[in-house]
């Protein structure tokens, strides 16, 4: 059976047409003109378009890239469409037909047939949003005995446009027009049984689906599309079958992983006891701690009831005891006040004759008078001293003027100068040296009259009366002196207000506003309150300068004033500036502001272009107005190098700050501090600021510090109070004359009998101080043991009102019990408050407390704990019946732990049975299915999966051995290849090992435990081969461990593969080891063995009709003309196969003679298609004169061999011509 024809309708960019085919059929071309479109369909007719056995347009081996010199990966959809680049041939769809029409040779005894695949094929999407496309219909057809032709598929044609025939209506026009029309829609493989039937014979033959799917891959895998890595390579994916583990490989995954899901859930119910026993402890321990504390808190009141309560019987008795002491106390006071009232009347006769004596009397009188003169002289010795501290200061402050330096002008100085003068007659000295003598005899016990020096005094007085007057008088040097500090205070009034005004300042600058001159300020402010809708803005903040100029300073300069006038919309320009004429008329700042006129600045800018070296492109000017006026205003300013430059411009500007314009030249320079455009000129001004701020901040301090000077000194000199010292000093001797002659007086006195009368009152008075000692002592102790029985009864109505306390807490306690009591059940009151009575006999009340707060902190931790836990547990849990309730109860006490202790006795009961469950019921059950899984599992894995890889090992080798039988038959000149297939891979020895043990161990029945006991049974090796397909199974990147178990699974990986080659000398060699398929030479036995493969699938070697067809597409191009014309004609010639070779033009010129046919392809635009491409392939189909052609290239090739032949004897001729010459 041989190919005749192929007719393509609506199949890619291929015109639709017939297309015949020779014995051997060359496709020639460029690439990317179609050649393997056309191979694509041969292939797709072969395979039906089968997955996992078609592969369109392999050969740009796109498996890693959706591109490659600029095709795209081919699917049905896309041929059937004609898509490219997200564009259709035919973008509303198509009907596409791919027909194949074959016949047998003229020695076998078959019918021809036709075999055909029908494609509907939809588009949806967009163009611009990308489109999908799909095959909405496929069908398949097979006609014995039948040739059909282009026209029963195609409606009409209208130039290169054709409408072919709908899917859905194809059947009935074949059956119109054909005998027998076979239909398999969308089933491939009836339609692949029928179509490998028909190639050997059709009639009664019958293909099964097995030998007509591996027919088809061999078809497939025999077009030498890319060069082969490697001989093993080559026979293990082209020559042996792929087998198909999917489905026990599935069954053992799963049973895999029912088993860990039974071990997982083993462990879940184990971690599941456990966690459950950690609430369990935590709840008792909860529990146990709050009960425990209640009873701390019961057994605290009990004990402090009881301690007051013996506290009061303590406090009674020593009560008792004050009020005796009482009694005793008060009864000595009362003998004591008879015996004081006997010595006060005996005390009163003797003091009454004592002071019935004259001279008693006389003497009484003059010590009364003596101590009235003491007490005036001291007085005015006071005053004295006094007025001497006055002089003294004042003339301190005389001798500190003469020392003030000379300062600047002041309303002080002139009364300092005449102060200063008028001082110097006054003898400083001698008046401060009198000051402290008179000071120091003043301190004496004795004062005499004559040493007092009083004109000394008197003189002083005299001089100082009138320069104390000016010191602290309102109109002297006080009065200047306050006038003084007044000015100084001012000015550091004035330098705050400045100071605060710079901050004010500086703060805009930092929040991103412009430092702007006030009277911009006010004018801004005020249109942004009355016309919101002016949006004015100063030109300063739409400027920026550009980045890295240094012209900012200079241009500045230039603009002075202007860098501050202010923008509007335009319909707001008039009424703007009438309103700062005559709106702020009493504000003179906002009528100096100035409004741009921007509508006219824009039309005369627009007219106006900037020359490269203007100034202005040095600025970046974020506003149209602001741009519009500096272009209008400053855009003729050009940039000039120097002075001489400057002097012949009429309007230019240089960097350091000269400019022209109006024919003068003069200064344009701002310094840094004084810059407005740009956020670096806002940084500068803001340093200036803080500058100035410290500058000013230090000058205020220092007129604070002069003010607080001069306050000082002004509150010293109105404190400067001179009093005259003389007549003081005359009052003083006049007093001392007076106690003189007192004195006298009283020593002349004769006091002899008042001796006796003075001793008697001496011993009364002894004796009335005794009894009246004893008297208050005896009152005093009986109020102090009085006051102690009052202190005691007190101490007995708190004591009394604590047990009242105490019982309160006792009955709050109890009213918590019951708390505790309704909370939970199953609490024992009586057991608590039995245990807390005994404890208050034996510990303190702050034992008690200590236990109640050391438990506190327990049964708040161990209900943390719980929550925690429970919080934990209930995530984990895989089922609501795992999960444990904790609901906490509302409950009179404020603190959550009584909620809780609510919630957790039922918990824990809950836990408790959760408990009791788990190790009666789920844990027994979960063992027992476990068992069960890991036999099944045991039982499967090792008498089906491992049996059967082990059988597809040994047995893998039968096709090789067949093939080997037709390689006999096959000789490529001198040699002849044989397949080697002995030697195990390392790698998968080890898993063959595996299933050969198991196998052994099933057929002697020996039970092996492949989970928990392989390691006593299997050897070492193979329990490491056992554990990494275990761990394969439960991986869980799924598709990994999936290609991985089924390379285990794959017999064809188990072995080494070689090709031999037998040459009649008696050669041999390994492929293997010479090279891999990168060279001409070895690539021959690669094109033997798929020939060999594909006469096997194809059955070219039994005595009936079979298909010898073989495609290669571009695979020549590793080996050299002649070894591929050689190969060509033994596939060709000696195995009688058609061969359909796709290859480029360059390279198919030598090898025209090799082929009887021709179809050459090319894309071609044309005009007037109907989808949204305008280029097709075209082909030039033609039919070859193989013998003119070899007599052209032998002409041709002996022309060229007498031509180099020619040049070689010139070159030696010439070489030995210069050598002769130069011996």
């Amino acid at each position: 059976m041989r190919l005749e024809k192929l007719i393509l309708v609506n199949w890619g960019f291929v015109v639709s047409r017939e297309y015949p085919f020779g014995h051997t059929t060359l496709l020639s071309g460029s690439t990317g003109v179609g050649k393997s479109s056309f191979q694509d369909a041969i292939q797709l007719v072969m395979t039906g378009g089968k997955q996992h056995i078609n592969v369109f347009n392999s050969a740009q081996d796109e498996s890693g890239a959706s591109r490659a010199g600029g095709k795209v990966r081919r699917t049905l959809a896309s041929y059937a469409v004609g898509m490219r680049d997200n564009l259709c041939v035919r973008p509303y769809g198509s009907h596409t037909y791919v027909v194949a029409v074959f016949a047998p040779d003229e020695w076998e005894s078959a019918e021809p047939f036709t075999a055909v695949v029908a494609v509907e094929a939809a588009v949806s999407g967009t163009r611009e949003q990308g489109r999908s496309v799909d095959v909405a219909r496929k069908l398949y057809f097979v006609l014995p005995g039948s040739r059909v032709m282009e026209a029963d598929f195609i409606e009409s044609r209208k130039g290169n446009s054709i409408t072919a025939v709908k899917v859905e209506d194809i059947y009935h026009r074949l059956r119109q027009r054909y005998p027998r029309v076979l239909p398999f829609e969308n089933s491939i493989e009836d339609y692949l049984c029928k179509l490998y039937a028909e190639f050997r014979g059709g009639g009664k033959t019958l293909v099964g689906p097995r030998e007509a799917e591996a027919a088809a891959r061999a078809f497939v895998q025999s077009i030498a599309r890319k060069t082969v890595g490697s001989v093993d390579e080559l026979i293990r994916e082209q020559v042996l079958a792929e087998p198909d583990f999917s489905d026990q490989i599935g069954h053992i995954a799963s049973l895999m992983q029912n088993v860990q899901r039974l071990r997982k859930i083993a462990t879940e119910l184990l971690a599941c006891r456990e966690r459950l026993g950690v609430l369990k402890a935590h709840a008792d321990a909860f529990l146990a701690a709050f009960e425990e504390a209640m009873e701390a808190e019961l057994g605290e009141v009990l004990r402090r009831q009881r301690d007051v309560e013996e506290e009061i019987q303590r406090l009674e008795a020593c009560r008792r005891l004050a009020l005796a002491d009482v009694e005793k106390q008060q009864a000595l006071a009362d003998r004591h006040a008879q015996a004081l009232k006997r010595a006060t009347e005996l005390h009163g006769t003797a003091k009454g004759r004592l002071n019935g004596n004259p001279v008693a009397q006389d003497r009484e009188r003059l010590s009364r008078e003596i101590a009235v003169a003491t007490d005036g002289r001291s007085r005015i010795a006071l005053d004295v001293l006094a007025a001497l501290a006055g002089l003294r200061g004042v003339l301190d402050e005389l001798a500190a003027l003469a020392k003030l330096p000379a300062g600047p002008a002041s309303a002080y100085a002139s009364h300092v100068e005449r102060l200063v003068v008028d001082a110097t007659a006054i003898d400083g000295a001698d008046g401060q040296a009198a000051a402290r003598e008179l000071a120091a005899m003043l301190t004496g016990a004795q004062i005499e009259p004559a040493s007092l020096r009083r004109d000394r005094f008197a003189k002083l007085d005299a001089a100082l009366a009138p320069i104390a007057q000016r010191l602290h008088g309102a109109d002297g040097l006080y009065g200047a002196v306050v006038q003084e500090q007044a000015r100084e205070s001012d000015r550091a009034a004035a330098l705050q207000g400045e100071i605060d005004d710079l901050k004010r300042r500086r703060q805009g600058l930092e929040d991103g506003h412009f430092d702007l001159p006030a009277h911009v300020e006010v004018a801004v402010r005020y249109l942004e309150a009355q016309m919101p809708g002016a949006r004015p803005r100063v030109l300063c903040n739409l400027v920026q300068p550009r980045e890295g100029s240094r012209w900012q300073n200079a241009i500045e300069g230039l603009l002075g004033g202007n860098r501050f006038v202010i923008l509007v919309d335009a319909q707001y320009e008039a009424s703007a500036i009438r309103a700062l004429r005559h709106e702020l008329v009493a504000t003179r700042q906002g009528r100096e502001a100035s409004v741009v006129q921007g509508e006219l600045a824009k039309r005369r800018a627009e007219n106006q272009a900037l020359s490269p070296d203007a100034v202005l492109q040095e600025l970046v000017i974020a506003d149209e107005t602001a741009r519009a006026y500096l272009v209008a205003s400053y855009g003729r300013y050009v940039k000039v190098a120097d002075a001489q430059a400057l002097r012949g411009a009429p309007q230019a500007l240089t960097v350091d700050g000269m400019a022209s314009g109006g024919f003068k030249m003069f200064s344009s320079w701002v310094d840094d501090g004084e810059l407005a455009f740009g956020a670096e000129a806002r940084r500068k001004r803001v340093v200036r600021l803080v500058r100035q701020i410290d500058e000013k901040s230090q000058e205020r301090d220092a007129h604070r510090a002069g003010a607080a000077e001069l306050a000082a000194w002004g509150a010293r000199l109105l404190a400067l109070q001179l009093v005259p010292v003389a007549p003081m000093l005359d009052k003083l001797g006049e007093t001392q004359r007076e106690l003189n002659s007192l004195a006298a007086q009283l020593a002349s006195l004769d006091d002899a009998d008042l001796i006796v009368l003075e001793r008697r009152v001496a011993r009364a008075e002894q004796l009335l101080e005794g009894h009246h000692r004893l008297s208050n002592t005896a009152s005093r102790l009986a109020g102090e043991a009085e006051g102690r029985a009052r202190g005691f009864e007190a101490n007995i109505g708190d004591a009394e009102a604590k047990l009242v306390e105490c019982k309160d807490a006792v009955r709050q306690i109890n009213a918590r019990v019951a708390e505790l009591i309704r909370l939970n059940p199953h609490f024992d009151p009586v057991r608590l408050e039995q245990r807390a009575r005994e404890a208050a006999k034996e510990q303190t009340a702050a034992s008690f407390d200590g236990r109640r707060r050391q438990q506190a902190g327990i049964y708040r931790q161990e209900r943390e704990a719980f929550e925690r836990k429970l919080e934990a547990h209930n995530l984990l849990s895989s089922s609501f019946d795992e999960r444990v309730d904790f609901q906490p109860c509302q409950s009179t006490q404020g603190e959550y732990e009584w909620q809780a202790y609510g919630g957790v006795p039922a918990a824990r009961r809950q836990i408790s049975a959760m408990l009791e469950r788990l190790d009666q019921v789920r844990i027994l059950n979960n063992t027992s299915e476990l068992r069960d899984a890991e036999k099944s599992f045991n039982n499967t894995f090792s008498t089906h999966f491992a049996l059967a890889v082990r059988t597809a090992v040994e047995q893998g080798i039968d096709p090789l051995k067949r093939l080997n039988e037709k390689l006999k038959r096959l000789a490529f000149g001198e040699d002849r290849f044989e397949i080697e297939y002995g030697q195990m891979v390392k790698e998968y020895k080890k898993y063959f090992d595996l299933f050969q043990e198991l196998n052994r161990l099933a057929e002697t029945q020996t039970p092996v435990d492949l989970f928990s006991a392989a390691e006593g049974v299997l050897s070492a090796e193979s329990v490491v081969a056992l554990d990494d397909i275990k761990l394969l199974l439960l991986d869980t990147n799924r598709d990994h461990a999936l290609r991985r178990l089924k390379d285990i699974a794959d017999y064809r990986n188990y072995r080494q593969y070689d090709i031999r080659k037998y040459s009649e000398d008696g050669r041999e060699a390994s492929l293997a080891r010479m090279a891999t398929f990168s060279g001409g030479e070895l690539m021959t036995p690669a094109y033997l063995v798929r020939a060999a493969v594909l006469a096997q699938a194809f059955r070219q070697f039994e005595k009936t009709p079979s298909l010898k067809l073989m495609m290669i597409d571009e695979a020549f191009d590793k080996m050299d003309e002649g070894r591929t014309a050689a190969v060509m004609r033994y596939l060709n010639e000696n195995l009688g196969l058609q061969l359909v070779v796709a290859m480029p033009s360059r390279a198919s010129g030598p090898l025209l003679e090799l082929f009887s046919f021709e179809h050459r392809f090319s894309l071609m635009k044309v005009e007037g298609l109907a989808g949204e491409l305008d280029k097709i392939t075209e082909v030039d189909s033609s039919l070859l004169k193989a013998d003119r052609l070899h007599a052209l290239w032998t002409e041709r090739r002996e022309a060229v061999r007498r031509e180099a032949a020619w040049q070689f004897d010139l070159q030696e001729a010439r070489k030995q011509l210069i050598s002769d010459m130069g011996a």
